[in-house]
């Protein structure tokens, strides 16, 4: 592998071409460090440079931790993927449903289906995120700013409880707010909040020290400033979102996108799942529980391809399926990537990446700030840039 060639071109393609204000990279092999490297200004404004120790706001790189957070419990027979969610949430049993997708229109049924943790796990539960605006339940939880910046989430299940699914239960994929669904019903079958159960279950054992919920202000220093772009394509800093003190302390542990991390951190994590969940002496999960992780659930679905994601763009998930909280690569010669069938991996809408490749005991990461995610083609051109860099 060519790792300077992988530096130079990253430098040239995110750079040099001012894409980008800076970013952290890592790339594990078996399980330890191959290459680190980092790239311009954590604040370009203050002339702050990008450090190893910088901490980057991972947005749905939560998910993927929740969701296996959530198969411990899988495993240890506190819960299975039949289950009703209604059994923890009663409020979600008999749920309406759009009649149509007719613009403006909020016509509903009682859905057929219920809910059930399966269906949270995989993103087919009829739920759905405010920035997708593609139909009036997009608008709906627009209008009632249903997200991640409720008082608490207690009211955030209230109100999904109340507001009708897109579609009936298991017979489509799309993405939402379902992990954050997953936090509530952990914190019922704990009696501990999310952030706590994480930090004893994952975050102490693999010793991810610079992972949680909440900034301590002592950490403040050490934040990746947040970058939007302007109408020429030029990274600028997002005044709103760097000032907003929800972004760093919100109101509760989001599952579906409230951590901090590192690039440091979030590879232990990787790496714990390049070993199927058995990682520094710990063992997360049984062998049988991890492969229903990371094998297809959305197979008899319509095959992913150019899923519109709203304000968020247009994400390529052609040769893609999905797990039990992270995407899986089933066709690479479709995908038009360069990668390995059976990869691992998902993104933060911040322009956070991570996949783990067990065909290369290869695990990566790349970490940056700019929303959306899609502005570049970041996590298709990342990509080609690392495989390229084995031939």
């Amino acid at each position: 592998m060519n790792l300077s060639s992988i530096d130079q071109k990253i430098q040239k393609e995110f750079f040099d071409s001012k894409k980008l204000v800076g970013a952290n990279f890592a790339l594990h092999i078996d399980g330890s460090e191959f290459h680190f490297s980092k790239f311009g200004f954590q604040n370009r404004e203050k002339e702050i440079l990008m450090d190893r120790s910088t901490l980057f706001q991972i947005h749905s790189m939560t998910k993927p931790i929740v969701s296996f957070g959530f198969m411990i419990l899988v495993d240890r027979g506190l819960i299975s993927l039949e289950d009703k969610i209604s059994e923890f949430i009663p409020k979600m049993a008999n749920m309406n449903v759009l009649k149509e997708l007719i613009p403006g229109d909020l016509n509903t049924i009682t859905a057929i289906n219920e809910i059930t943790i399966l269906d949270l796990l995989r993103h087919t539960s009829g739920f759905t995120y405010s920035f997708m605006e593609n139909n009036s339940i997009d608008q709906f939880y627009r209008d009632n700013t249903i997200g991640s910046f409720h008082k608490s989430l207690e009211s955030l299940i209230n109100i999904l409880s109340e507001t009708p699914l897109l579609f009936e239960p298991g017979t489509k994929w799309n993405y939402s707010v379902s992990t954050d669904v997953l936090g509530f019903i952990i914190q019922k079958i704990t009696n501990k909040t999310l952030g706590e159960f994480l930090d004893e279950e994952i975050f102490q054992k693999l010793d991810m020290t610079d992972t949680s919920f909440h900034l301590d202000k002592s950490n403040y220093s050490r934040i990746a400033s947040m970058y939007d772009f302007n109408a020429k394509g030029e990274p600028i800093l997002d005044q709103k979102y760097n000032s907003d003190p929800l972004q760093l302390n919100p109101n509760f542990n989001s599952g579906g996108g409230g951590l901090i991390s590192s690039v440091d951190d979030y590879l232990k994590f990787a790496n714990m799942i390049l070993y199927r969940g058995n990682y520094r002496n710990h063992h997360f999960i049984s062998d049988n529980t991890f492969s229903l992780i990371s094998q297809s659930h959305t197979s008899h679905l319509p095959k992913f391809e150019k899923t519109d994601m709203g304000s968020l763009g247009i994400i390529n998930l052609t040769g893609y399926e999905f797990g039990l909280g992270f995407s899986i690569l089933t066709d690479p010669e479709k995908s038009q990537n360069l990668g390995s069938k059976g990869e691992l991996a998902w993104v933060g809408k911040g322009s956070t990446f991570f996949w783990v490749d067990p065909s290369k005991n290869m695990t990566v990461a790349f970490f940056s700030q700019l929303t959306p995610f899609t502005s570049y083609d970041l996590w298709h051109k990342l990509r080609n840039i690392v495989y390229s860099s084995f031939e």
